[in-house]
């Protein structure tokens, strides 16, 4: 296995997080509920959520969280952003926002 990641490491095929999805017990049990159909749902809502178009995203993130059958603290984070610029993004979107505060 050392020897594996270290080539990937070289050609810069490494991902830390592989790490922990393959071989940690305690993080493939946190990741259970979110199935692969919850992970493609959001990560549209997510992309959506970046373009700017804030309408399609608070659509595809809520579908999310039918998926999951609970709320998500990313995605209410999210959808409570658009929410307080009324699902418009702002003139100066860039895709990025700074945040000054945690949950």
């Amino acid at each position: 296995m050392k020897h594996k990641i270290y080539s990937k490491l070289l050609n810069n095929e490494f991902q830390f997080w592989e790490l922990f999805e393959k071989y940690d017990f305690r993080f493939l049990k946190c990741r259970e509920k979110y199935t692969e159909e919850f992970m493609q749902t959001y990560n549209q809502g997510f992309e959506a959520y970046l373009s700017g178009d804030w309408e399609k995203a608070k659509l595809i993130l809520e579908k999310a969280e039918e998926i999951l059958e609970e709320e998500d603290l990313p995605i209410r984070i999210l959808l409570d952003f658009m929410n307080n610029h009324e699902f418009k993004k702002p003139l100066e979107w860039t895709g990025a926002r700074i945040i000054n505060d945690f949950y």
